[in-house]
C-alpha cells in the first residue's frame, strides 16, 4: 500500500511539473530583405536569429537579433570616393509577442533597440585617416506571417515586419564625422525554426 501511494505522488509530481504540450521552447536562423525608408535607399540583405516560448495555444514569446549592412543601401553615387573606405553595420534586436488568431498566421509586435557602427578612413592630403562612431535607437516593430510545420519539429515562416526607429539621426558626433541615416523600414524573410 505505501509503495502505491508513493507511486501515485510521483505520478502526480511528474504530471504537474511537465509541461503542457503546447509550451514549447524554439530557436531558428533567418534571412531576407531589409529596405529602408530613405530616400534613394536600396534594399539589401538581412540575416538573424532567433528564440521563444510558446505560453499557450495563442501566444508566444520571440526574441530574434538580426544584422544589416547599412553601407550597401547608399547608392554607389553617395559613397565616398575610391580612396574612402565606408563601413556600417545595424544589429537590431526585437522582442515580440505573437499571436495565433487562425490556424498557423501569425501576427506580432513589440519593442527593441537597435545599435548602429559606422567607420571610414582613407587617404585625405597624402595621410592616412580614420574615423568611427555607434549609436544606439529605442525601436518599436509589427509584422504577420504565417507558420508550416514538418513533421514534428521543424517549421518555416515567411514573414514581413515594419520598424519604427524613435531616432533618425542614429549617429551624430561632435567631434568626428555624422552619420544621418533614416533605418526605419520593411523586412521581408524566411525562418527555418525548430521546437523542442
Amino acid at each position: 500500500m505505501r509503495g502505491q501511494v508513493s507511486c501515485l505522488f510521483v505520478a502526480l509530481a511528474l504530471g504537474l511539473g511537465s509541461a503542457p504540450a503546447w509550451a514549447q521552447w524554439h530557436f531558428g536562423v533567418s534571412g531576407g530583405v531589409y529596405q529602408a525608408e530613405q530616400e534613394a535607399a536600396e534594399s539589401t540583405e538581412v540575416l538573424g536569429i532567433r528564440g521563444g516560448y510558446r505560453i499557450n495555444p495563442s501566444f508566444r514569446l520571440e526574441a530574434a537579433l538580426t544584422r544589416v549592412d547599412i553601407a550597401a543601401t547608399f547608392p554607389e553615387a553617395e559613397l565616398p570616393p575610391e580612396p574612402l573606405e565606408f563601413e556600417s553595420e545595424l544589429y537590431n534586436l526585437d522582442v515580440s509577442l505573437q499571436w495565433f488568431p487562425w490556424h498557423d498566421l501569425v501576427v506580432f509586435g513589440g519593442a527593441g533597440f537597435s545599435r548602429l557602427e559606422a567607420s571610414i578612413s582613407g587617404i585625405f592630403l597624402e595621410e592616412d585617416f580614420s574615423d568611427s562612431d555607434l549609436s544606439t535607437v529605442f525601436t518599436a516593430h509589427a509584422g504577420v506571417g504565417y507558420e508550416w510545420t514538418l513533421g514534428n519539429h521543424l517549421f518555416v515562416r515567411p514573414e514581413v515586419r515594419y520598424r519604427f526607429f524613435f531616432d533618425d539621426d542614429l549617429i551624430d558626433s561632435d567631434d568626428g564625422f555624422t552619420l544621418i541615416f533614416d533605418a526605419s523600414g520593411y523586412e521581408a524573410g524566411l525562418v527555418l525554426g525548430w521546437q523542442m
